[in-house]
């Protein structure tokens, strides 16, 4: 019996590198490209044959990749490893995410800290390319407003264990080096991070599983933009949905954290509109509703896009230009019931005229610019806007 059972286990053992392979072909040749929702990537295509990549090796590197990314039950065994991480292991972080029974975080990086000059001349270096921006705007009449909102990480900071590298600190100095350059500059500025800071609760304002602020964060945010453009904002039901959010934290821990998140929408029926992205008429809806299952944070305007133009048809009513990142994606629809017509721009995507050349060809009454303070010394994308 002894015998039998020595024998079996090698021999279950070359079954599954037999198998496994086979199996993984048989997968190939079914579906030989994919979406990672958990990974939030593309898996690998297949490799295009050439003589310079056998000869350079590229081509092994890629097919090598390419097999990785499609071996059987491959969503199967991260999860499994995943879950052997969390509960076996008992790691503090897995997947770059902090675990917690309230909050995930993600896991702070060890890079190098910037110098006090290198950070003041990144913020001088964006505030520069704003000047430009500013003096659009004064030519049409437009108000500008930079807002700084604090990111996830910056409203849960104390959740992160005490051993381990905090990253409010560093965010604090890049976010006060900016607002300072900003004022030097006369550029108007909204910092929110004492605001929420000032809440008795800020779990219903910021995501429990993803970077981004609530649809609560987002109102609030917009309710203070307004009244710092010396308008009042529509006053908005939000309530949650029996849908979770599938936020990025969770999503890279495949959903066996027992954190959780109710998806939040607004209760009110939007007013007549059109939409158009990146030039062409959308039927995108403003908010994606669904009453049960998962949702995205995607679900606010359909993610981030290039260009969108919201119009209503109310003349009497102002103009307001949104520019930013996702973060604008869930405050774009509250504009929806206070402006005429609602244009945002991230210009992650969007490759037209530059921002002052925008402004001087649309004419708004209003500009945003909304950043968060993780990113807000970043000079790519919306940080390079002139």
């Amino acid at each position: 019996m002894k015998t039998k059972t020595k024998l079996l286990l090698p021999l279950l053992f070359f079954a599954a590198l037999l198998l496994v392979p086979a199996l993984t072909l048989y997968g190939l040749v079914k579906s030989p490209s994919g979406w990672s929702v958990e990974e939030n990537r593309a898996l690998a295509d297949v490799p295009e044959a050439s003589l310079q990549g056998m000869l350079d090796g590229t081509l092994v590197q890629n097919l090598e990749t390419f097999y990785s990314d499609h071996i059987f039950a491959r969503r199967q065994l991260l999860k499994l490893d995943t879950l052997l991480q969390m509960k076996l292991l008992h790691r503090p972080a897995v997947h770059d995410v902090v675990l917690g029974d309230t909050v995930l975080l993600p896991a702070p990086g060890f890079s190098a800290k910037l110098s006090e000059e290198a950070r003041e001349a990144q913020a001088a270096a964006i505030v520069e390319g704003l000047q430009s921006v500013k003096s659009a705007a004064d030519e049409v009449g437009a108000q500008l407003l930079y807002t700084l909102v604090p990111e996830q990480r910056t409203v849960y900071a104390a959740y992160y264990p005490d051993w381990m590298e905090n990253p409010a600190s560093e965010t604090e100095k890049n976010r006060d080096a900016l607002l300072s350059a900003l004022q030097k500059c006369g550029i108007p500025a909204l910092d929110m991070t004492d605001i929420f800071a000032a809440l008795e609760d800020p779990l219903p304002y910021y995501s429990r599983v993803d970077h981004h602020y609530t649809l609560r964060g987002a109102y609030l945010t917009y309710e203070t933009v307004c009244e710092t453009f010396g308008l009042r904002a529509s006053k908005l039901t939000i309530a949650d949905t029996e849908s979770e959010l599938l936020g990025t934290y969770n999503r890279k821990l495949y959903g066996l954290s027992p954190v959780r998140e109710a998806m939040q929408v607004l209760q009110n029926e939007f007013p007549y509109h059109t939409r158009e992205d990146n030039g062409k008429a959308s039927d995108t809806p403003l908010i994606q509703v669904r009453a049960s299952g998962q949702s995205l944070y995607t679900d606010y305007m359909g993610g981030d896009i290039g260009e969108t133009i919201v119009k209503t048809n109310r003349p009497e009513l102002p103009k307001i230009l949104i520019v930013g990142d996702s973060f604008t994606n869930a405050l774009e629809p509250l504009a929806i019931f206070d402006f005429d017509e609602m244009r945002s721009l991230d210009y992650r995507h969007f490759d037209g005229a530059a921002l002052s050349d925008y402004i001087r060809a649309y004419r708004p009454d209003y500009v945003l610019i909304l950043r968060d303070d993780v990113s807000c010394l970043n000079r790519t994308g919306n940080g390079a806007i002139s």
